[in-house]
């Protein structure tokens, strides 16, 4: 027979709106979490560091200075130095 007419359990309105509140917190919490990490991402680090330049330095680690390598070295010259973490870089004289 079909009435029409529900008879089970319907909650009051105050469990209503609990179960409003648990379904909003549950998904605020995941979703302003990623909310956030998305957000960090365009704010720069600030602070900290070792602060200053890393001299390149020659074959035997000496650094490397402006005036000595210009006096040795012409236009379009280049040559193997030692970078970051005393990675090969190149110099080039322009």
């Amino acid at each position: 027979r079909a009435t029409g007419e529900y008879t089970g359990f319907v909650p009051d309105l105050q469990r209503r709106t609990l179960m409003n509140v648990v379904v909003v917190l549950a998904t605020a919490v995941p979703a302003l979490t990623m909310l956030g990490g998305y957000i960090l991402i365009f704010i720069p680090q600030g602070g900290g560091g070792g602060g200053g330049a890393i001299l390149a330095g020659d074959i035997n680690g000496n650094p490397v200075s402006l005036a000595g390598w210009m006096k040795t070295h012409k236009d379009n010259d280049r040559e193997l130095v030692q970078g970051l973490k005393g990675d090969p870089y190149y110099i080039v004289t322009t």
